[in-house]
């Protein structure tokens, strides 16, 4: 018997009491949870997780698009055929492990941590996102996001930040999210040089991401990576929306005045 064990947070009872999943998804989520490791990467294949369970492996294919669904568990890579899918696990493995604790049983760090929290003292860190990025966060969840509370849930959970969770929701391919997120700050960052204005980079990356998604949704399988749609400046290739007028163009107006 082994020792290993799953934490199975309190997002995955919630959704199986709001009949979102099944006993048999909970189960499907813990034999996958048991498998990841210290960052939440786990890749144990269908077979691997059937002799675990008990449970067929189409059955296992079927929890898994339902976990998915749910938000609890996202594809990251792999799944092809020889390979393993690599798939993020709404639980930290990590928070298996104690609190460290310091050699020499100093408690001077803590009683400084205490103090500079009492005198409300914040790191630069989030004084920076308690501003303007947490207002305008806020307006993208609601004109974009089906369910702003699933997204912002989904943000944290995953450390991402709600400007990038919202357009990955937008995109109507959800694959490889690391790369994904890696290509839309760098999209960002070219589309500010463009513009000379983040946010107006940002309005623009969102309203033709927006345009495109119906598109993407039609390719189905065919549908670019999140990514490489990125990487490759496609969306400078819809149509929906031209702009030719100057560097400076701006986004559809009932978009901007709500990111405004």
């Amino acid at each position: 018997m082994s020792d290993r064990y799953a934490l199975v947070p309190e997002a995955v009872l919630a959704a199986r009491a709001e009949g979102r999943i099944t006993f048999r998804d909970v189960t499907v989520f813990a034999a996958i949870a048991m498998h990841a490791n210290r960052s939440g990467r786990a890749y144990p294949g269908t077979t691997a997780v059937s002799e675990l369970t008990g449970i067929h492996a189409d059955n296992i294919r079927k929890s898994i698009a339902s976990l998915k669904t749910a938000g609890l568990i996202e594809h990251v890579s792999g799944g092809f055929k020889g390979q393993n899918a690599v798939y993020q696990v709404a639980t930290k493995a990590g928070q298996n492990d104690p609190p460290a604790v310091l050699k020499g049983g100093s408690k001077q760090p803590q009683r400084r941590v205490k103090k500079t929290v009492k005198a409300g003292q914040n790191s630069p860190t989030q004084q920076h996102t308690t501003t303007k990025e947490q207002h305008l966060a806020g307006d993208f969840l609601s004109v974009f996001s089906s369910d702003p509370e699933k997204t912002a849930s989904t943000a944290k959970r995953y450390g991402r930040s709600i400007e990038f969770q919202t357009w990955y929701e937008l995109f109507p391919r959800h694959d490889s999210p690391i790369d994904a997120e890696k290509a839309f700050a760098k999209a960002v960052k070219s589309l500010a040089k463009r513009f000379g204005n983040r946010d107006e980079a940002v309005r623009y990356l969102f309203a033709q991401t927006q345009a495109f998604a119906p598109v993407g949704r039609e390719k189905g399988r065919f549908c670019p990576y999140p990514a490489s749609w990125l990487n490759g400046g496609n969306y400078d290739a819809v149509q929906s929306i031209t702009v030719k007028s100057s560097p400076a163009a701006k986004a559809p107006r009932d978009i901007e005045e709500v990111l405004l």
